[in-house]
């Protein structure tokens, strides 16, 4: 027994020795150091927390936790927010700082650069207002990981980072201002070869956006552990080395948008292991090789908006591992190889404009269940009618095929009573002519297809932002009735319908919560006619409620990970303040209705001033009447207001001097009668404001109120009654008629005088006799 017990106690013993190494060895001594505590407060005092200076859903302050005095106070810095200690040593050896509100500077003695054990230091996405980095970052020599992504820094990159060999990620991409190129980070392109020389253990090096603006550094080709490396819009030329494509270990390569970088794809091998393959808004050319087959590991490949040639290979049907292929605006040619059709993961699949030709099965994509979004338009494809009638996406988001040879719609077009919440009406109000409206439906500009992303709004699935009819030719315009059921898609915040053939009346909403999140919507230059729709006014929510929140922030724009990603740019053109303004982004901050160019009539509803959130309001060249409301006067951010060229009467309500932003302002050509109110923004408008309204008086117009010149000149004027009726008053008759009044008068008169002096002078001048008259 007691030797059983003997052993039983040396087990334990030698178990509990065996496995003492995997404690923490700091849970058994002191605290964090204390010079390292003193430089980390320090540090602190030198930065303020400013909620506007990060941005995602992700960011919250974290030097509130360094502290050691008062109420949840706490010595051990190793267990402060962001800091991470040895724990062996209790040095800290790591600084996580990203996205933590920090605004401030970093000086060249900052204390920082005395916590000589640091190995990560993270202060991505926050502001540093512009100043330079310092040079001191070499201090930091056991540093493996710098990131200073998205944080405001300019200024020249510090040649001392080369002097950092244990690195093996590099972040300082983002820190670029796009107007002004003197408050971005630049890097010379002496000091980009001899970064790149040093840093002999680089595996992620990551600098987009960045003003480079040199050639590639053929000594790239040399980084053998490199796996990504992010070039993206650095303003390179010049010719593109090809080694680099064949680094052993490189995942992802990214030199997107630099426009004057030129190159060609290599042979491929089967070793390669690139990931993502992004090429896109540069200048490569040739023919895409056969060899491309060969990247079996390829998940995203983009190489749009370049100058390539030729055919697609069938091989590219072995990339099975592909999410997204964009081979977008090129100059590529021949028929869609049918391996194209084998990629079953594909997501995204981007081939307009282009030469392709070639018949285009549309039943043979349906088979691709994962496929979300199909763009074929601008080439010259013939879809197979008879194919495609067959053809059901049921997950199918977005399909673009504008300018294709389409003569029938395929079924899944023609019945859209599963996409909207109205399964009584849609299969059988679904014209021909709408379902051309779903088809086109595109967000189309030159430098919109430029941008875009992995990402795309999924419209068809009711989690879109926009939808965007661009003009198309007018033997292919869109003619139908208002389009009612698209208030039925919850996130819609822009309608833009612009330059096409809807026609009739708007109508009224068909439940309670049609378009509550619409902020931008653009009927203008079609045939819409009746009386504008104050049914929708009443439930535009979106629109009642003024947000400055998002200033800077662009439609489709998300949060990922702490950090705000530009996505598929939306773009429109509106005619704001008189001008055609073309919005490359719409910012999520702008709220407009543009109903210009229609056949509106009658009066404006008094309800639209409900609409406070409006920047820009534009109801010209319809056919309204009636009185300007003065419930105008209450959309206080109003910055442009066009009523010209209706059939507007009466005054011009006092209460629009209360728009304290109104920039540009319009009532020409109506029949605008009275003074012109004066004050304000009135003060500064232009005669053009006001001209064509021949009852107008007052500044900037010539005439004089209340001068005799200034009676009314037209032949008619419109004198209106408190019931809202109006009597169209002649001028003529009034004038001969005061004019023989007038004549008769002066007759009779001096009948009178003559014939009954004392009679007239005791009735009208009996002062005037008897001083002797």
């Amino acid at each position: 027994m007691e030797s059983y017990s003997f052993s039983y106690s040396t087990c334990i013993l030698v178990l509990l020795l065996f496995l003492s190494p995997v404690y923490p060895k700091h849970h058994f001594s002191s605290l964090c150091h204390d010079d390292e505590r003193s430089l980390l407060l320090q540090f602190k005092e030198t930065l303020v927390i400013d909620r506007g200076a990060s941005t995602g859903p992700s960011s919250y302050p974290k030097l509130p936790s360094w502290k050691v005095e008062g109420e949840n106070s706490n010595k051990d810095c190793c267990s402060w927010y962001g800091v991470d200690c040895d724990e062996g040593t209790g040095h800290v050896i790591g600084l996580d700082l990203s996205s933590s509100y920090l605004v401030g500077f970093i000086n060249s003695n900052s204390s920082l650069f005395r916590l000589v054990h640091l190995q990560r230091l993270n202060l991505a996405n926050n502001n540093f207002n512009y100043s330079s980095i310092p040079a001191q970052l070499s201090c930091l020599s056991k540093l493996t990981y710098l990131n200073l992504s998205y944080s405001q820094f300019s200024g020249h990159v510090p040649i001392e980072i080369s002097q950092l060999s244990m690195l093996s990620s590099l972040d300082l991409s983002r820190n670029m201002d796009q107007d002004f190129e003197e408050k971005s980070l630049r890097l010379k392109g002496s000091n980009f070869r001899s970064l790149i020389q040093n840093l002999t253990s680089i595996k992620e090096l990551f600098l987009s956006n960045i003003h480079i603006s040199s050639t590639v550094p053929e000594i790239l080709a040399n980084l053998s552990s490199l796996t990504s490396l992010k070039l993206e819009g650095c303003g390179l030329y010049g010719e593109f080395p090809t080694r680099i494509f064949h680094l052993p270990n490189l995942q992802h390569l990214n030199v997107n948008y630099n426009y004057n970088l030129t190159g060609h794809l290599p042979v491929f091998h089967s070793s390669n292991n690139l990931k993502y393959l992004e090429v896109c808004g540069t200048s490569f050319s040739g023919m895409l090789p056969s060899s491309l087959g060969n990247l079996t590991q390829l998940i995203e490949l983009d190489l749009s908006s370049n100058y390539f040639i030729g055919h697609i290979h069938w091989s590219i049907g072995n990339l099975t591992k592909l999410t997204r292929l964009d081979l977008s605006y090129n100059n590529l040619e021949g028929p869609i190889p049918s391996s194209l059709y084998q990629l079953k993961d594909i997501e995204s699949l981007f081939l307009q404009t282009n030469n392709l030709s070639g018949i285009v099965k549309l039943d043979m994509f349906s088979m691709v269940k994962s496929l979300c979004y199909l763009s074929l338009s601008n080439n010259s494809f013939s879809v197979d009618a008879k194919t495609s009638l067959n053809a059901t996406f049921p997950q199918f988001v977005f399909l673009e095929l504008a300018f294709c040879k389409l003569k029938e719609f395929p079924n899944f077009l023609k019945n859209q009573s599963q996409l909207f919440e109205q399964p009584e009406r849609q299969a059988s109000s679904v014209s021909r002519e709408l379902q051309q409206f779903l088809v086109c439906i595109k967000t189309t500009t030159k430098q919109l297809l430029r941008n875009h992303s992995r990402y795309l709004a999924k419209w068809m699935q009711l989690e879109d932002d926009v939808l965007e009819s661009e003009p198309i030719p007018r033997n292919n315009q869109i003619e139908d009735t208002f389009p009612f059921w698209l208030g039925t898609l919850p996130e819609l915040k822009a309608l833009l319908m612009s330059f096409n053939g809807f026609h009739g009346a708007v109508g009224d909403p068909q439940n309670k919560t049609t378009f509550s999140m619409l902020k931008i919507i653009d009927l203008s230059h079609n045939c819409f006619s009746g009386h504008l729709p104050s049914g929708y006014f009443r439930q535009l929510k979106a629109m009642k409620v003024f947000d400055n929140t998002h200033d800077f922030t662009y439609l489709n724009d998300k949060f990922e990970e702490g950090i705000w990603y530009e996505n598929f740019f939306y773009s429109m053109t509106i005619t704001n303040k008189g001008l055609d303004t073309d919005y490359v982004r719409i910012p999520n901050s702008l709220t407009l209705m543009d109903l210009s160019h229609n056949r509106f009539e009658g009066e404006i509803p008094k309800l639209i001033g409900d609409l406070n959130g409006l920047l820009l309001l534009n109801l010209s060249n319809n056919i309204l009447t009636g009185r300007i409301p003065s419930s105008l006067g209450t959309l206080s951010h109003l910055e442009a207001l066009d009523l010209s060229h209706n059939k507007l009467s009466g005054e011009i309500p006092p209460q629009l001097t209360q728009l304290n932003f109104l920039g540009s302002f319009s009532v020409s050509h109506n029949r605008l009668t009275g003074p012109i109110p004066h004050g304000k923004q009135f003060d500064t408008f232009e005669s053009s404001s006001f001209e064509g309204n021949k009852g107008l008086c007052g500044k900037p117009l010539s005439k004089i109120c209340g001068a005799l010149q200034d009676s009314p000149p037209s032949p008619t004027s419109t004198v209106e009654e408190k019931g809202g009726f109006s009597l169209e008053f002649d001028w003529k008759p009034v004038v001969i008629g005061c004019g023989c009044g007038l004549v008769i008068g002066i007759v009779v008169g001096h009948i009178v005088i003559e014939k009954r002096p004392d009679w007239f002078a005791k009735t009208f001048g009996i002062r005037q006799l008897k001083q002797g008259w």
